[in-house]
């Protein structure tokens, strides 16, 4: 999510994004709409600012190749070698389109040089970003030579694989013995194996190279292709897999997470879904709330201790909000706090206001849909008071250091002084990082504390993080910094 729009930001300066900001026309596509026909002409680059696309080709039947959520860019293939698309992409959903048109564009890069070097280089590392994806799968089914591979490696992973695949089929085999349902003896066996497996996997590819390595590519393919048919039939894992909101950690799939109640098809679905929610990331998740839901509480209390009676806190890429609706549910007087609840996806916020509506809380939570992009480039404005608290869970998961920065800068310009921000992250330590990235298909952004202090430093903060705070596990912690 939003990783090509940083790609592209990062290759130009200030000028040269606003030019493109400036010369696109936002365009409403509708649910259903072809944005671009496979085998026409692609007459601009359109950058998704909300919504969801599906990219489908005739030649696999219609069938849906990618999705693309806010922050993909396309018809740049078409723009660098002046070929017609090579796929259909219609809209899955309503949505918003940044359409830069292929005349303007041509004319502003024969005009200037400067901006023409960054553009081309910009989108040649995009294109390749791409290209290295697909060749690194590829080769990765196609085998690699033996030269290339640690035996001992690869017999660690496959052992493990093994093992669990082997306890799963034993699980299936005692359910058909007993009515269907897995001994629970036999369920603790499976958990068991989940967890040596999941950090043996970590501890073989749990790199943190962007993209992985040939090998590590080579291997985790392997492991997901032994797997995935298990993965699939979890009700989690089919959500974070399949991804229908463009990416994996969206609204319905955190609901799933906090609410902790294993699902899926068959005897073995529910089982390893309790695998997956008893997994160290998804542990971790569950735990980053009980942290932000005590420092909503210590700001409304401050609030309330200085006279000012109501807390004003804002979730940028809010997602289902639950510690919102936490802190309320112990709340008496629901004025004592006022949340503002930004996303760029409108299902996500759809949920929320339907939460806030049936709780009774409709006039005290305000929501609203936001590029996040736009907002980190002050394009968009928050139009929001002054606020105590602004926080971010899931956001620079997906962002690199220059986007996070841009991010940062904006908060500080919403928040009163004294005010703080709070950013969550995974910690490189992940033990399921491994797992996410090759089985789950779900890569993030992993860094240290040290690291997050440092962006804090470089921003319009100019102080490292004033408290760090960790969940049980110490794999993800939540940043804090404040406002002098």
């Amino acid at each position: 999510m939003q990783q090509i729009w940083a790609d592209l930001i990062d290759a130009l300066d200030p000028a040269q994004v606003d030019w493109i900001l400036k010369s696109g026309r936002e365009q409403r596509i509708e649910s259903g709409e072809v944005l671009v026909a496979e085998d026409g002409e692609v007459g601009a680059i359109y950058f998704l600012i909300e919504g969801l696309l599906h990219a489908r080709t005739r030649a696999l039947g219609g069938q849906v190749l990618a999705t693309l959520g806010p922050g993909e860019i396309v018809g740049e293939i078409s723009f660098v070698d002046r070929q017609r698309a090579s796929a259909s992409v219609v809209a899955a959903e309503d949505g918003l389109v940044l359409a830069l048109p292929r005349d303007v564009l041509e004319a502003q890069l024969a005009a200037d040089d400067a901006f023409a070097a960054s553009f081309y280089r910009a989108l040649a590392a995009i294109i390749c970003r791409r290209l290295r994806a697909t060749a690194s799968r590829l080769g990765s089914m196609a085998g690699r030579t033996a030269e290339e591979e640690d035996p001992a490696l690869r017999q660690d992973v496959e052992a493990a694989v093994e093992r669990l695949r082997r306890t799963l089929i034993d699980a299936d085999t005692a359910a058909a013995m007993a009515d269907g349902k897995v001994p629970e003896a036999v369920a603790l066996r499976v958990e068991r194996e989940f967890r040596v497996f999941e950090r043996a996997l970590n501890d073989a590819i749990g790199e943190l190279l962007d993209p992985p390595s040939p090998l590590n590519q080579h291997i985790g393919l392997q492991v997901q292709s032994e797997l995935l048919p298990y993965v699939s039939k979890t009700r989690l894992g089919e959500r974070l897999y399949s991804k229908p909101r463009g990416y994996g950690g969206d609204f319905s799939a955190l609901e799933l997470i906090y609410q902790n109640e294993p699902s899926g098809s068959g005897p073995l679905g529910p089982l390893l879904d309790r695998c997956l929610l008893e997994s160290s990331a998804i542990r971790a998740l569950r735990g980053r709330r009980g942290i932000v839901v005590e420092e909503i509480r210590k700001t409304v209390d401050a609030a309330g201790a200085v006279g000012r009676g109501t807390a004003r806190v804002m979730s940028i890429a809010c997602g289902p909000a639950t510690e919102i609706f936490d802190v309320f549910a112990a709340l008496g007087d629901k004025s004592r706090l006022e949340p503002t609840l930004i996303d760029v996806d409108f299902q996500a916020l759809l949920h929320v206001s339907e939460l806030a509506y049936g709780h009774g809380l409709k006039d005290h939570v305000h929501s609203t849909v936001k590029n996040l992009v736009y907002l980190a480039l002050g394009r968009g404005e928050l139009e929001a008071p002054e606020q105590d608290l602004v926080y971010s869970l899931g956001l620079i998961d997906y962002f690199n250091d220059n986007m996070v920065l841009r991010v940062i800068d904006h908060v500080h310009g919403v928040l009163r002084p004294g005010g703080r921000i709070l950013l969550g992250s995974f910690h490189p330590r992940n033990p399921s990082k491994a797992f996410l990235d090759h089985v789950l298909e779900w890569p993030l952004i992993h860094r240290t504390e040290d690291e997050l202090s440092h962006l804090f430093e470089r921003s319009a903060f100019a102080r490292p993080a004033t408290a760090v705070r960790f969940e049980e596990q110490q794999i993800y912690f939540v940043a804090e910094c404040v406002k002098g």
